[in-house]
C-alpha cells in the first residue's frame, strides 16, 4: 500500500499486487493495480466510504469482464476455435466508435485495454486487435494473439 496527498486536501492511495479471488473458481483478478483518490478535505473527522466526499475508485491494470475469462482469444466470439466472419460480424454489431460508453455484456470482451484498462468503447484500435487474431473460417486462431 502507498498512500499520499494529490491535489491539495486530497488522499491518494495505491495498492499493488491484489488478487481477487472466487471460492472454488479461478482467480477473477491476478496480480492487479487499484488506486483511489478523493477531497478529503470535506470530510474531516468521518468515515469515508466510497461515493462519498467525492471519493473515487478505479483500476490502474487491465481488467478482464468475468463473462470474458473463457474467450481466448478474446476475439472468437462464439466459441468454435476460429475467428471469422461470424466473429466480425459479432464485433460489428458492438462498434461505437471512440467516447466513453457503457457497453452490454456482450460486447465488454471486445473493449480491450489502452493503456492500462479498457476504455469503454469498441472502437478502431480494438478493431486491429481483433485482426491480429483473425484466422478465417474453420482455421484454429492463434491463443497467443491476444497476449
Amino acid at each position: 500500500l502507498k498512500a499520499g496527498r494529490s491535489p491539495a486536501g486530497g488522499m491518494e492511495s495505491l495498492w499493488d499486487n491484489v488478487v481477487v479471488t472466487q471460492s472454488g473458481g479461478p482467480n477473477l483478478i491476478s496480480n492487479g493495480d487499484f488506486e483511489n483518490a478523493g477531497q478529503a478535505g470535506i470530510c474531516d473527522q468521518e468515515t469515508v466510504f466510497q461515493d462519498e466526499c467525492e471519493f473515487d475508485s478505479w483500476r490502474r491494470s487491465s481488467f478482464v469482464p468475468l463473462a470474458c475469462l473463457n474467450w481466448d482469444p478474446f476475439a472468437d466470439a462464439d466459441q468454435d476455435g476460429d475467428v471469422d466472419q461470424a466473429d466480425f460480424a459479432a464485433l460489428q454489431a458492438c462498434y461505437t466508435g471512440p467516447g466513453s460508453f457503457t457497453l452490454p455484456a456482450e460486447c465488454a470482451c471486445f473493449d480491450r485495454p489502452e493503456s492500462l484498462e479498457p476504455d469503454g468503447d469498441i472502437d478502431q484500435a480494438d478493431l486491429f486487435k481483433f485482426e491480429d487474431c483473425a484466422s478465417g473460417p474453420g482455421i484454429p486462431a492463434n491463443l497467443a494473439c491476444d497476449d
